[in-house]
């Protein structure tokens, strides 16, 4: 408190910076830092206007954005109906690779439960990404990932990374579509996930093998064998 009343700007912006900054920032609405699906949607198709805390002369800045439409109608349908489809499909591919691959898709499975709990809750906060360390390094590591994933992932933490200083583009350009860095980078490394070739089951692969076998093919002993080759010399 004495820091901010020291070099914060006195009491004004003090108690500004209490009463208007930190509670705008806490709620569950489309503020800046909320970075799931919902807020992203919801941003693009309302008005709305933010307090965000800046390291400028009133620590803050008001930031005013101006939707594509204003329809907060549009906004909730939207949101609800992206957030369907990722659970529909995330479940679709975990039930699959499990069938194909059973335990051996276990990591690429968590990793893509992982990135579609943060397109879809409500609320994703900057501090949230700390759980994309996962698909980072299942990607990373997969014997199965191709340069595909690989350019991917690169475009992901990129966009990961740009959603630390969105803050300061707003100086500069205030627009919706500057506030959604971290959204498309998880959605991106989603993508990534689902894109993955399965990995092979050795039991499912044996079994394969196994079917494809002539039924008319007849083992060759080594004796077998060595007389052709003689047979051959002549």
């Amino acid at each position: 408190m004495l820091i901010g009343l020291i070099f914060g700007g006195g009491w004004l912006n003090t108690t500004r910076w209490f009463t208007d900054v930190l509670p705008a920032v806490s709620t569950m609405g489309p503020f800046p830092t909320n970075q799931s699906l919902r807020g992203a949607i919801t941003r693009l198709f309302t008005f709305n206007q933010f307090q965000v805390p800046v390291l400028n002369k009133n620590n803050y800045l008001t930031v005013t954005l101006t939707p594509i439409i204003d329809s907060p109608a549009i906004a909730t349908i939207l949101a609800g109906l992206m957030s369907i489809v990722v659970m529909f499909i995330t479940v679709q591919q975990i039930i699959i690779r499990y069938h194909r691959a059973g335990q051996a898709a276990f990591s690429v499975n968590f990793a893509l439960t992982i990135c579609a709990m943060m397109l879809i809750t409500p609320v994703v906060w900057d501090f949230y990404y700390v759980h994309l360390l996962i698909p980072w390094m299942v990607i990373g590591w997969s014997s199965q990932a191709r340069s595909q994933q690989h350019m991917l992932l690169l475009i992901a933490i990129l966009f990961v990374l740009l959603q630390r200083y969105w803050r300061y583009m707003l100086l500069y350009l205030q627009t919706p579509w500057l506030m959604m860095f971290g959204m498309l980078g998880v959605a991106i490394l989603w993508i990534a996930l689902l894109s993955l070739p399965p990995q092979p089951n050795a039991a499912t692969s044996t079994a394969w093998r196994a079917l494809h076998v002539r039924p008319d093919a007849t083992p060759i002993s080594p004796g077998d064998s060595s007389d052709k080759k003689g047979t051959s010399c002549h």
